[in-house]
């Protein structure tokens, strides 16, 4: 799980990449942005990225657990599949 745990270094090279004129982008976007206002932003985005995994997990553990037991069969096998898929591409999709 890429991206779960932060490390120093990566807080680190954040802040100069922040503060360095090399992020034109950055700043034509977010003109006047402080520091601590990109930082209230990276973490929310963290945290929802994280959420979003975590919920990944509870369905697509027991999911699997269950298909592997046989205990999923028929219509429900079909919805099923297709929620873990949609919940995929919607992964996938936000990733990028």
């Amino acid at each position: 799980m890429a991206g779960l745990w932060l490390q120093r270094s990566h807080i680190v090279a954040w802040m100069i990449h922040v503060s360095d004129d090399e992020s034109p982008w950055l700043r034509s976007v977010n003109v006047g942005m402080q520091l601590e206002e990109f930082k209230f932003i990276y973490w929310m985005e963290w945290s929802h990225r994280m959420a979003g995994r975590t919920a990944g997990m509870v369905f697509g553990l027991p999911f699997l657990y269950f298909l592997a037991r046989g205990r999923i069969k028929g219509q429900l096998l079909k919805r099923l599949s297709l929620l873990f898929g949609l919940g995929g591409l919607q992964a996938r999709a936000t990733s990028e």
